[in-house]
């Protein structure tokens, strides 16, 4: 059982990792500092992907649809009293950046690029709540995201070795209830959790809908049939009986669906959500794919051969996130 406290959750994961359930990628920190907002960036550098590219290329050599959240070994489900089921699991992150890194995952296939619900929210809530954690939530083709079966990435703090508040904090503030823009050069909306706004439950639904609906010229919602979810991802339509469960009385059944990508931020202070127009930074002439955890000002570079930390000390990391985002329509000139 999956205790509360940082000293519980590292034994834990160092446990499944001694067990060979788990794959830490090895990396060097690095610190970019912007003296401009006084934000030291913190990077990661993986030195290997040599496990998790093996899998990958064996997969991609079947050509058939795998997913790795439908049918999890026992192992890897981690046991813990939230109440999370039947809807919801959580499962250690087989391929992990941070040295605690979990995934919140739908029991049943969700398509990714669905809005949250209800119970996703009510369970990414009670993981921040007990874990202290940051939850990280990739949506649509252009958000870094890498599976299709709906999961929230689980991050308990500290996620950068020895700093207690994230990189990018401090810009992120402002009054507690209102749906606002903070210190940040590209487009996004954010809500503070505080005295007038506690964080709650309740509230982190109340936030969600407002930060989509504050963002809706860039992410629209729209009913989208299920089967063409399937067929967007090579995915067999379900089964006629798995169907009659999954949508009881529904002859056509659709999801609700944000036609767009963003990623979002959740943390027991605010929730910011910032829409995508691009899944990647060009650097040093390499693609690199940047996720919604790197707009807690935490960023993780592949080993290329090239040499991108340099590439980004160069170009900037606002730069970088101004490539990939909308521009903000007050800073427009």
């Amino acid at each position: 059982m999956l205790s509360t406290g940082s000293k519980a959750v590292a034994d834990y994961v160092k446990n499944a990792h001694a067990a060979g359930l788990i794959f830490p990628i090895p990396t060097e920190l690095f610190s970019v500092p912007d003296e401009s907002n006084n934000v030291q960036f913190a990077v990661q550098v993986a030195t290997s992907l040599r496990e998790k590219k093996k899998k990958t290329i064996e997969r991609q050599n079947s050509g058939e649809f795998f997913d790795p959240f439908e049918d999890p070994d026992p192992q890897m489900l981690i046991n813990t009293t939230l109440p999370l089921a039947p809807k919801h699991r959580l499962m250690f992150n087989k391929y992990n950046v941070c040295d605690t890194h979990f995934l919140l995952i739908t029991s049943d296939f969700r398509f990714q690029g669905a809005r949250l619900t209800s119970s996703d929210l009510a369970a990414t809530y009670h993981c921040v709540k007990e874990f202290d954690a940051v939850a990280a939530y990739n949506s649509g083709p252009g958000s870094g995201g890498s599976q299709p079966h709906k999961h929230i990435h689980i991050l308990p703090q500290p996620l950068v070795p020895a700093h207690r508040d994230l990189p990018m904090d401090t810009l992120v503030d402002g009054p507690s209830d209102k749906t606002i823009r903070v210190n940040l050069p590209f487009e996004h909306a954010a809500i503070m959790f505080g005295e007038d706004f506690p964080f709650t439950e309740e509230n982190v639904k109340v936030a969600y809908t407002r930060l989509l609906r504050a963002l809706e010229r860039y992410l629209p919602i729209a009913e989208v049939p299920i089967q063409r979810l399937h067929d967007r991802i090579g995915m067999s339509p379900p089964s006629p009986c798995v169907h009659a469960a999954m949508f009881p009385g529904v002859q056509t059944p659709t999801a609700s669906c944000v036609m767009g990508s963003y990623n979002m931020i959740l943390t027991s202070s605010h929730m910011l959500i910032v829409p995508r127009s691009h899944e990647h930074v060009e650097l040093a002439g390499e693609s690199i794919s940047f996720n919604a955890i790197s707009f807690t000002g935490l960023l993780f570079l592949p080993p290329t051969g090239a040499d991108l930390l340099a590439a980004l000390r160069e170009r900037g990391v606002w730069k970088c996130f101004e490539s990939i985002t909308f521009p903000r329509d007050d800073l427009r000139h």
